[in-house]
């Protein structure tokens, strides 16, 4: 039978320290080395939460570094984190994964004693609160960058004490490469109390008891990482999850900003109609809508700037903008004639309904592209289709003019 203690941790995974951010174009370049910090300043607050909390101690489950980018700058600054939780008595377990498996890690720069970072071949560590143990920490760490074997299989509990075992792995999602793939009913059969996953950069509770949990990365790295990323503070007492709570570390925050123009008349109302924000955001500003400022908006040069001035007048930064627009056409009536205007867009709408389509003719395009555009989701791809059906039926139309 279990030992009936509280004690509580926190779990983080994904901390790509010195990450680059992905999708940026170059007149954001400057904001590159800013960037890069945010990720170390994640870490820190994520220090400073465990110290304010004084929490039992801490769980990181792989990923701390980028292998092709990681720096002495890096390790020093991991280690100086790890140090600070020391001198409050704050034990850490750390897994590695695909990104920093264990032979990526210097051999120069030692971790100090309160990090127990775990083997490639599985293996526990106890945790404690005031002299007693209150927990076993089971954890496996990745020996090479691809590992296709589920880790879960060589991980044991022992059962006296609450059992958390640490993994980098994916179970089902489709945006993170299959590494360590495995399942929930294979994860539930093991025994374990609490699965502190990594890999996944969106968070989420999967399962209750046994509670099995990704808490995403700790910053958004691209536009497609968006909301708040963090970490969770966990509460045990009793030999269960009695509280879980997301805490919010990082410094920038994706977002994509809808811009509407429709009913509206002057680029005054555009501005005015995106109320300002308290945290600072990344915006990819995405202007929809029908209306006379299409025509504007069709100009690079009118569209950049105007979503500058958004996000500056705002308190975010654009990073990227989108015109999906369209002209003050009444395209459904058109659309429903026996034209070759109309046939144009019924056929695009056809094209819409299958993405795979979409993809498999974006496929003639050079092969530099053929990653790109796998990575695209149903969503682009059908917009992809539509924006195309409806820049040709503009040329056509005026033509026909």
């Amino acid at each position: 039978m279990k030992r009936a203690t509280s004690f509580r941790f926190i779990h983080c995974a994904d901390l790509h320290l010195e990450s680059g951010f992905k999708g940026l174009q170059k007149r954001y370049e400057r904001w590159a080395d800013e960037m890069r910090e945010s990720t170390f300043i994640a870490m820190e607050k994520m220090v400073e939460l465990a110290i304010k909390e004084s929490v039992d101690f801490v769980v990181i489950a792989g990923d701390i570094f980028d292998a092709e980018t990681r720096s002495i700058r890096a390790e020093f600054r991991f280690r100086d984190a790890m140090e600070r939780l020391g001198e409050h008595g704050i034990n850490c377990f750390i897994v590695c994964g695909n990104h920093d498996p264990l032979d990526s890690w210097s051999k120069h720069i030692l971790l100090p004693k309160n990090v127990i970072r775990f083997s490639t071949e599985g293996e526990s560590a106890p945790a404690y609160k005031d002299g007693q143990k209150v927990a076993n920490v089971t954890g496996i760490s990745y020996a090479e960058t691809e590992v296709i074997e589920d880790l879960s299989q060589r991980l044991e509990p022992f059962g006296d004490v609450f059992d958390i075992a640490v993994l980098h792995c994916n179970i089902g999602s489709r945006e993170h490469k299959m590494y360590s793939a495995t399942t929930v009913g294979e994860l539930c059969e093991k025994g374990f109390d609490y699965w502190a996953l990594g890999h996944v950069h969106q968070r989420g509770i999967i399962h209750e008891d046994p509670h099995i949990v990704y808490p995403g990365n700790t910053q958004g790295r691209h536009v497609n990482e968006q909301g708040e990323k963090g970490c969770y503070l966990v509460t045990v007492a009793d030999g269960k999850v009695i509280d879980l709570s997301f805490h919010s570390l990082a410094p920038f925050v994706w977002e994509t900003l809808t811009v509407d123009i429709t009913d509206k008349t002057s680029l005054d109302q555009l501005r005015a109609s995106t109320p300002p924000i308290e945290q600072h955001a990344l915006s990819v500003v995405k202007f929809i809508g029908r209306g006379p400022l299409d025509n504007i908006l069709r100009s690079e040069r009118n569209a950049e700037e105007m979503a500058e001035e958004i996000c500056c007048s705002r308190g975010s930064r654009c990073v990227r903008y989108l015109v999906h627009t369209r002209p003050d056409i009444d395209l459904e009536s058109r659309r429903g004639g026996n034209d070759f205007l109309a046939s144009v867009l019924r056929h695009a709408d056809t094209l819409a309904a299958s993405p795979d389509e979409v993809r498999a003719i974006l496929k003639g395009a050079p092969q530099r592209f053929h990653e790109w555009i796998d990575e695209i989701n149903d969503e682009i791809l059908s917009e992809i289709a539509q924006e195309a059906a409806v820049e040709l039926f503009e040329r056509l139309l005026r033509g026909e003019e």
